[in-house]
């Protein structure tokens, strides 16, 4: 599978998103085609059928891939009208229950990468200067910087 290749190799879904709709890959629902949709200027676009990098994501790191259903993940709370998610050891787990696209080997490899890659950019946002009034001034009612 070509974006799996390209998931291998560290490419982000946005990547993955342009470069498979380059090489042909298509959504089936457009946007024009959703009920709520109004003419003007989403007609100049020209990606109306771009598979976006969110659905890239979820069709990526699916387990799926690999033949595995899981179900069970939410139950319905009727009275309060929420989904709630349930605890991962509750999940029911059918392995080969569809065929494979990839093996459950190569999938875990490029899952571990993508797992890294994602802790390490949880909001790394790096302090560029320090004000040249830091730690210069006080506030008159309660004393702190």
């Amino acid at each position: 599978m070509q974006a799996v290749e390209l998931l291998e190799e560290g490419k982000a879904f946005s990547y993955i998103s342009r470069e498979m709709y380059r090489r042909g890959a298509r959504s089936p629902y457009t946007r024009k085609e959703h009920k709520n949709y109004t003419k003007g200027v989403n007609d100049l676009e020209t990606y109306n059928d771009m598979i976006s990098a969110t659905s890239w994501e979820n069709i990526l790191t699916s387990p799926r891939l690999y033949g595995t259903v899981i179900m069970h993940k939410y139950e319905k709370q009727f009275k309060k009208s929420t989904r709630d998610k349930v605890p991962e050891e509750l999940w029911i787990w059918f392995e080969n229950a569809l065929p494979a696209i990839i093996t459950k080997e190569r999938y875990d490899n490029y899952m571990e990468e993508y797992d890294n890659r994602k802790k390490g950019n949880k909001h790394n946002y790096v302090r560029r200067g320090v004000h040249s009034l830091t730690s210069k001034l006080y506030c008159a009612e309660c004393g702190g910087k």
